[in-house]
């Protein structure tokens, strides 16, 4: 590699670096907005900037409608906010990208006057929720009666084929051992 190669390429690294060291100092100072920013601008409007405001700090998701509801995602899991014809004109358009304000403390969409579009817990359903898509299926006792059988008669089978194989390798055996003996490995007396 020639001088001028070498001197093209430890400039990049140079470039590259300063960039990336500007990148985290711009994303620090601004306090988590940036990440979420560059995500729903690269999704050309599919996903929606949420805005948490808190009691001490605003804070800035990514969310999504879906079905109907405001799906994103917080520190603990996701959170689900219903959104109405009323909670609709909530969105707004900011920095050229669609945006949502949310009361962290009331679990409410704030309409651009800060009056709440929606008032409940919004926690509280998502649990329920949750709990509706995960609920056990009730089996009765035929069916539990027919799941243990079927399990025994798997097992049975298993250890049928395991010893199967077992004998079919001691027969080999002595196929073998027979074998050697007929062939004159034995002499008659």
């Amino acid at each position: 590699m020639n001088e001028f190669q070498l001197a093209i390429i430890s400039q990049t690294v140079a470039y590259i670096t300063v960039l990336l060291i500007a990148f985290v100092i711009l994303g620090f100072l601004l306090k988590g907005f940036l990440g979420p920013f560059l995500r729903v601008k690269k999704s050309f409007g599919k996903l929606i900037l949420v805005r948490q405001k808190g009691v001490m700090r605003d804070s800035f998701r990514v969310g999504e409608i879906v079905d109907g509801m405001l799906d994103f995602k917080v520190k603990t899991g996701h959170k689900l906010i219903p959104i109405s014809e009323d909670s609709r004109k909530a969105v707004y358009r900011a920095w050229n990208i669609n945006c949502v304000d949310i009361d962290e403390e009331k679990n409410c969409i704030l309409m651009p006057n800060y009056s709440m579009a929606t008032g409940y817990d919004a926690e509280k359903y998502s649990d329920l929720y949750v709990r509706a898509l995960y609920k056990p299926a009730i089996l009765d006792n035929k069916e539990k009666i027919l799941l243990v059988m079927l399990i025994i008669v798997i097992i049975i089978c298993v250890g049928g084929i395991i010893f199967n194989y077992r004998v079919y390798k001691v027969v080999v055996e002595m196929r073998g051992i027979v074998g050697s003996l007929l062939s004159g490995g034995v002499k008659a007396a």
